[in-house]
């Protein structure tokens, strides 16, 4: 788990590469086969743990979760830099990628 500037806990845990494809692999390979190919060095993954009605993306924003229940979008200024960095996205050119997994995005 990652904390917040306001101290904060942010459901979100770093993953590498080597994690995403042990998680996908048994549930898709030919995705992971592609996941193989790319250069760990150039990307970044995140798992997050969303509570059940949580907002993952809305009016053009994504979400994070947080432990307490509530969510953060990744513009809010108390993310850490790097998340903030990873994850924000001009909603007019960019959506953000991700995996619905066991209930978990």
């Amino acid at each position: 788990m990652l904390k917040s500037k306001n101290e904060k806990v942010v459901a979100v845990t770093a993953l590498t590469l080597k994690d995403v494809i042990a998680k996908l692999e048994p549930i898709l390979p030919n995705f992971t086969k592609l996941l193989k190919l790319c250069d760990d060095k150039n990307y970044r993954f995140y798992k997050a743990d969303y509570s059940f009605g949580n907002k993952i993306v809305h009016n053009k924003k994504l979400y994070l979760p947080l432990t307490n229940g509530n969510v953060v979008a990744t513009d809010d200024p108390s993310l850490p830099e790097s998340i903030a960095n990873d994850l924000n996205f001009t909603s007019a050119t960019e959506h953000p990628l991700g995996l619905i997994l066991s209930k978990t995005s």
